[in-house]
């Protein structure tokens, strides 16, 4: 956490209050945004996390993400993780797709294609995101 007393101008002084090992203080103190934002996306590529792939999950009752899995056409390097119960007290799955950003445009096109014919068959209704803030 960060606050500015007073600006710059004034005398002001920024106060971190966070343990100064963690990567995000030592880029603040070294004033090297560039190569926090490098190393960050280097560990996210390694993780297989945003924005260094695509990630796109599936909700809803497992009955209608494993037919939307069938249903969906993927493009060739897409991961398909799941589907797996979200909660054990309640009936909701989750698959989520993993494809290299090379194939993102395809997946969401392919999503969107198979999301459109199951509303016009008024099937059960499901979440999607894309790129989630939160995975679980």
């Amino acid at each position: 956490m960060t606050a500015l007393v007073r600006p710059a101008a004034d005398g002001g002084t920024v106060v971190v209050v966070a343990d100064p090992a963690l990567r995000e203080v030592q880029a603040l103190l070294r004033l090297d945004p560039v190569g926090y934002a490098g190393r960050e996306l280097a560990d996210r590529a390694e993780a297989g996390f945003p924005p260094a792939v695509k990630l796109l999950t599936i909700e809803g009752a497992p009955a209608a993400v494993t037919a939307a899995l069938d249903a969906v056409t993927l493009p060739t390097g897409v991961q398909v993780l799941g589907p797996f119960d979200v909660r054990a007290d309640e009936p909701l799955a989750r698959v989520t797709l993993r494809a290299p950003l090379a194939a993102s445009a395809d997946l969401v096109a392919g999503v969107r294609a198979m999301l459109s014919v199951r509303a016009a068959r008024k099937e059960p209704p499901l979440r999607v995101r894309v790129d989630p803030q939160v995975l679980g």
